[in-house]
């Protein structure tokens, strides 16, 4: 695993390990930056698999990736990891368009949306294609199409890079850095949970971002405890940090403290007791492998 790049000359891409880089951009939501993210994982052939994509407009942005990956050359594949992180591929792929080389894989979503994309195959077609990377889509919940579109951004792919030791993944987990959020947040912060500082998952958990059966709340449960299982340190969320050094200690806690929740949760949909309605249990499937 070679070292690309330098971080001394780097604005935007910020290495977190070997062969990991992170890119943290603006994204404005009701007029408040919430941040967005991608990331470059280097592969043992020195090419680099980019996850998910964020706005090349930035002054800059574009010629730091151009200097990490030889002007593109290097980028053997992209990753749409979550359903509704869709807006800046087509920019994206303007600029690093797919070919023979470079391979697109995406959610069902993004190859519905983006039908003018080369996608070579849905994400779940990529899962086995490189040994320096392990991915994982949490049980539970819709991944296909979920519903409502605004609200429910819980199920999303997990992509763990070994040699640096880093997870990649969008809303299903928060880190909320409190010096990363804007000043008027920053005061909510003392008196909204959702903003304090730490990991949490995203709020959609207890309202649509589940299957309102018994068994789901328990199937995602048991597929956050899969992720203690690998061997990682560091966890880049897209909303608004990243958690550095500690994260599998942050996530193991954060399950203790949900467990009764989840029970909870499960108990109250066996009884009939759902927060809001809900589609009925998708059949939906993730795409065939070309």
């Amino acid at each position: 695993m070679s070292e690309s790049g330098d971080q001394s000359r780097f604005k935007y891409l910020v290495q977190i390990g070997p062969g990991f880089w992170a890119v943290r951009a603006p994204f404005e939501m009701f007029k408040i930056n919430i941040c967005t993210h991608m990331a470059f994982a280097e592969v043992s052939d020195g090419s680099f698999v980019a996850f998910s994509a964020v706005n090349l407009a930035l002054e800059g942005l574009k010629a730091e990736i151009d200097m990490l990956t030889s002007n593109g050359a290097k980028i053997s594949a992209v990753l749409g990891t979550h359903p509704f992180h869709t807006m800046f591929f087509p920019g994206f792929h303007d600029a690093y368009p797919a070919t023979a080389d470079r391979h697109y894989y995406g959610t069902p979503r993004h190859l519905r949306q983006f039908p003018e994309i080369s996608w070579t195959a849905p994400i779940t077609c990529a899962f086995n294609r490189w040994p320096e990377l392990e991915m994982l889509i949490p049980e539970g919940g819709e991944f296909d199409d979920p519903q409502p579109e605004r609200t429910n951004h819980l199920i999303n792919v997990f992509v763990f890079h070994k040699p640096s030791k880093t997870v990649f993944n969008d809303d299903c987990l928060l880190y909320v850095q409190r010096e990363n959020l804007p000043c008027l947040l920053r005061i909510l912060s003392r008196f909204t949970r959702l903003l304090k500082p730490g990991l949490r998952f995203h709020p959609s958990l207890t309202g649509p971002g589940l299957y309102h059966a018994k068994e789901a709340p328990l199937m995602f449960q048991r597929s956050m405890e899969r992720l203690l299982d690998w061997d990682f340190e560091n966890l880049c969320t897209a909303h608004n940090g990243n958690c550095l050094g500690r994260a599998k200690e942050e996530l193991r806690e954060l399950l203790r403290e949900s467990a009764g929740m989840l029970q909870k949760m499960s108990k109250d949909y066996a009884a009939g007791k759902f927060p809001e309605t809900l589609p009925e249990w998708s059949d939906h499937k993730s795409g065939a492998c070309g």
